[in-house]
């Protein structure tokens, strides 16, 4: 069993620049919290290294699929799934995230937000996807608490 620095080394040395020090820790540790009670979606996944990170932690407990929707195919993300040894704990849907949440049947119980950062993308999904979040489950953001370049994404949050 990798120990979490070495997952996180593992993460660090993917060359694309998102998901940076600390947002892979906070995820595996987020995710490593979940009980099994409802399902993990991510919205908006780029190169997967935050998919990852929570995908990392359900192997280690033998846990449940990390569902992640993204509105482009991104050519890294197989390669990088496979290579980490993770695929197999993930589901990857190309769509809108607005979309899928339409039809979704499942309980969520984390709720990982990073998709579109644009005030009308951040609220749509909050509506779209908080519904399906269980009593207790965790929902949590990409840029936030609204730092410079991030307010519309705390704008959102606190609409709802």
């Amino acid at each position: 069993m990798q120990t979490l620095e070495e997952i996180l080394a593992y993460i660090d040395q993917i060359p694309e620049k998102m998901c940076a020090h600390p947002q892979p820790e906070f995820l595996y540790k987020l995710s490593s919290r979940t009980t099994g009670r409802g399902g993990i979606v991510e919205i908006g996944t780029c190169a997967g290294k935050s998919t990852m990170a929570m995908a990392f932690a359900q192997k280690q407990k033998s846990g449940v699929k990390v569902n992640t929707i993204d509105i482009a195919e991104h050519p890294s993300i197989e390669k990088h799934l496979r290579e980490s040894g993770v695929s197999g704990y993930v589901n990857r849907l190309v769509a809108r995230s607005s979309i899928v949440a339409k039809s979704w049947k499942e309980p969520v119980e984390l709720l990982w937000i990073d998709g579109d950062h644009r005030y009308n993308g951040v609220l749509a999904d909050i509506r779209g996807w908080s519904r399906h979040v269980i009593p207790g489950g965790f929902m949590a953001f990409h840029d936030y608490p609204g730092l410079i370049g991030t307010a519309e994404v705390w704008r959102a949050i606190y609409k709802t």
